[in-house]
């Protein structure tokens, strides 16, 4: 905890992205975000363009007291008087503090809809950082996941039930996964497996990114020992493949993929491929739910009059299409 310090209290969030200060805050297990009132803290006795280059300004201060204030064209002060919650705060330098990512996570999770408060919490928890314009094309990939959904579902619930934001936070966090690795492969977990009445398919949640150990056979297929699912349902042994705009760019990556999926359907493990292009097709995801809740043996029960609608704007505050 800073004490007396003075501490700044985020850039703003643009689009709800875990990230700001991305390498910095990945080394220290902490984050940022930009945009919208959110969590990074810094002492007014640092200088903050020095220490926060990479953040637009203004950035958003967090004082004690109102006698604490200071005015300036790149700083803007907010008052809080209660306590930050232990932990809440990680020391980035001598002086510099940044939000958790849970306490950060509760900042921002009521500017944004349910849906996009749970695609944000499928970040810290994967593999992946977005940049400031939160497209794939600025995304970080194989980064080590900030924390995880079980820590943010239990600093958020521990704090007192009228903290601001703490109901919508923990409602979100209900849809949110561990493990993902990339924004893509959160929004088709999302698409399919909300409920209707987030606009949804309302299939089980799958595990993200399954190590599967392959058994002689298949290994020599492969010329692997093991494979990863992309989203992997283990009881009804699915694989669901989110192919990227660069998946197939040669000739080696097609046969190994080819016999990837020769040695796990050898296994019994039916493997299933989603591209950006059908991801976005409403038509084309409703039949891979479709066929999914057929090999998962459930039934998809649409029957909310307003389904279309729901999915529709499920899928504008997801894809933005």
């Amino acid at each position: 905890m800073p004490g007396a310090a003075e501490c700044l209290s985020a850039a703003e969030v643009r689009s709800g992205s875990l990230t700001g200060c991305t390498a910095n805050a990945r080394e220290i297990g902490s984050s940022a975000l930009m945009g919208e009132p959110c969590g990074l803290q810094v002492s007014l006795t640092t200088d903050p363009i020095l220490a926060l280059s990479r953040l637009p300004l203004p950035i958003h201060v967090v004082v004690p007291e109102r006698a604490r204030r200071r005015y300036s064209d790149g700083v803007v002060c907010h008052v809080c008087q209660g306590a930050i919650p232990s932990g809440g705060l990680v020391e980035l330098m001598p002086r510099v503090f940044v939000t958790s990512p849970a306490l950060t996570f509760l900042q921002v999770a009521p500017t944004l809809s349910v849906t996009r408060a749970a695609r944000l919490a499928f970040e810290p928890a994967g593999t992946y950082a977005l940049g400031a314009s939160t497209q794939d094309r600025d995304c970080l990939y194989g980064q080590t996941p900030l924390s995880c959904v079980a820590d943010l579902r239990s600093t958020v619930g521990s704090l007192p039930a009228g903290t601001r934001g703490r109901s919508h936070a923990l409602r979100a966090l209900r849809f949110a996964l561990d493990g993902a690795a990339s924004p893509r492969e959160a929004d088709l977990v999302l698409l399919l497996c909300l409920p209707h009445s987030l606009g949804g398919h309302g299939l089980p949640f799958p595990e993200l990114n399954h190590r599967i150990d392959l058994d002689p056979r298949a290994r020599s297929i492969a010329r692997r020992s093991y494979c990863v699912a992309d989203l992997f349902w283990e009881e009804a042994g699915i694989d669901v493949e989110y192919h990227g705009a660069d998946f197939h760019t040669g000739l080696s990556r097609l046969e190994s993929d080819t016999g990837r999926q020769a040695a796990l359907e050898s296994m019994g493990i039916k493997v299933i491929g989603v591209s950006n292009a059908q991801l976005e097709d409403p038509s084309a995801l409703d039949g891979i739910a479709s066929m999914l809740a057929q090999r998962l043996c459930l039934r998809l029960r649409g029957t909310r009059y307003d389904l279309d609608e729901r999915r529709r704007r499920l899928r504008w505050d997801l894809l933005g299409v």
